[in-house]
């Protein structure tokens, strides 16, 4: 997780900053901003996974510290805390959500090194996982380098992407059961993979994110899109393009990316971190999918 590698100085040279509020909006990308509150007794912080859920047509968020919200998907609707996931033994800071085959939710933690499925709605993430797995490859991964990016792949395979690795590459796997294929992620510009969801037509979008440092603006964000064909050689992952998000959605610690079909459209919803430091924000935000695929063809 970025708070711990920024660290304390972080707080107190933002504190100085503004920050920009976006209001949702009928443009191909909104924001929304969530003012740090209690929901339920709890601070409504550390957002860094995201997934939507079809069957309720839900999207569902979790914080690093466990916490799982509903967050709104419509204008007039308010966040909503579940409650607490139950953490497997020795396993913490969860940092990526996905809806699985076999109505499972699939959680992944940096520390410990390991990934959780759940069974049910998202009320079954409160209970004890149904399996976990923690591959010696992932918990040998050195301290905040674990896995960042979780994408579920065809056939229920898994990729996930760590932000640990030497140079330009950062160590990757496609899980299936309980085999691992180890592969690499090319990184570049100091951007790190930050999560991962996998389209209709099997390619998938990797979100990046990097920090800039103390001065504004902190981050910058920008979404790989990986053919699918790609996943199945064993060359390194490689991004077909990758497009800024500058000038198309405000620049916040973006942590979490799902895709979802709104009101008959597909669009990609992002979820910031707010690192529980001010004055960053947890903001949400939403793309036309349609509309990112145009920038990435350039039309």
């Amino acid at each position: 997780m970025l708070n711990r590698i920024i660290g304390a100085g972080l707080a107190l040279l933002l504190a100085a900053c503004s920050t920009p509020v976006i209001a949702d909006g009928d443009s191909p990308a909104t924001v929304r901003l969530f003012p740090r509150t209690q929901i339920d007794g709890r601070l409504t912080v550390g957002l860094s996974g995201l997934e939507w859920h079809r069957e309720t047509n839900t999207l569902i968020a979790l914080s690093d510290r466990g916490d799982l919200y509903r967050m709104p998907m419509q204008a007039d609707q308010d966040m909503a805390r579940i409650g607490r996931i139950k953490l497997p033994h020795r396993l913490n800071d969860p940092e990526a959500l996905r809806r699985g085959p076999g109505d499972r939710w699939i959680v992944s933690f940096e520390q410990g090194g390991g990934i959780a499925s759940y069974e049910g709605d998202a009320e079954g993430m409160l209970m004890r996982p149904a399996r976990v797995l923690r591959p010696k490859a992932i918990k040998a991964l050195p301290q905040n380098a674990g896995i960042e990016a979780l994408a579920v792949l065809d056939f229920g395979r898994l990729l996930v992407i760590s932000e640990g690795g030497s140079g330009d590459l950062r160590k990757a796997w496609i899980i299936d059961d309980a085999i691992l294929d180890a592969r690499e992620y090319p990184v570049s510009d100091g951007f790190e993979p930050v999560d991962a969801a996998e389209l209709p037509n099997g390619d998938l979008l990797v979100l990046e994110r990097r920090f800039n440092g103390f001065l504004p603006p902190f981050f910058s964000a920008r979404i790989a899109y990986i053919a699918a064909a790609t996943l199945d050689t064993d060359q390194p992952i490689t991004a077909e393009t990758r497009i800024s998000l500058k000038g198309i959605i405000t620049s916040e610690n973006w942590e979490g990316l799902a895709i979802a079909e709104d009101q008959g459209r597909m669009v990609i919803w992002l979820v910031s971190d707010d690192n529980q430091k001010w004055p960053q924000n947890t903001l949400l935000a939403k793309i036309s999918l349609a509309d990112f695929m145009a920038l990435k063809t350039g039309r």
